[in-house]
């Protein structure tokens, strides 16, 4: 991996998007620490080191993929990061997004960017806490016709989402974990 970008990128994760406090997390439980990616995702001077950072990550870990994609909305920014990453760098992967429900209107979708799912896929995720939403994409994706060969989130948060997704045949990796974001 491309330490320059993933050093960069670490810099601007721990000063953008973790906070320190009291903070309810979407699980239910509770975190003295908050990290909200998207502080960071969505910067003009992160957006292509968040690509970099999450392509070297899956091609270290051999997630071999002609899509990326995850939920809407916290993997829109990542796939979008991804695919202009990967092109850049003369590669092409689709990217879609999943809907938490099927649309009920117009092509009733819940799969958009691809007309066709199909081909293997990397799931991505923004901050990782239990993997339950990250579960819910590959259960879509597959639903639609990709073979999910794996998931990558920017921050895993270490709170179950790496067994809970192998235990669903995905093999699970993170960019940063939580220990690397608040330990200097």
């Amino acid at each position: 991996m491309s330490g320059d970008a993933r050093t960069a990128l670490l810099s601007i994760l721990r000063r953008e998007s973790v906070r320190f406090g009291e903070f309810k997390l979407a699980h239910g439980g509770t975190s003295d620490v908050y990290v909200d990616a998207r502080l960071t995702v969505l910067r003009s001077d992160a957006a292509g080191l968040v690509g970099r950072v999450l392509v070297d990550t899956m091609d270290r870990c051999g997630f071999e993929a002609s899509a990326v994609g995850g939920m809407a909305a916290g993997a829109i920014p990542l796939t979008t990061a991804v695919v202009m990453e990967a092109h850049t760098a003369g590669r092409e992967f689709a990217g879609f997004f999943v809907r938490k429900e099927t649309k009920d209107h117009g092509r009733g979708r819940r799969i958009e960017g691809v007309e066709h799912p199909q081909g293997a896929a990397v799931i991505l995720e923004d901050t990782a806490t239990t993997g339950k939403s990250t579960l819910a994409a590959v259960e879509a994706a597959r639903e639609a016709g990709f073979e999910v060969v794996g998931a990558v989130a920017l921050v895993d948060r270490g709170m179950g989402a790496g067994p809970l997704l192998a235990g669903a045949g995905v093999p699970f990796a993170a960019a940063f974990t939580l220990d690397d974001l608040t330990h200097l």
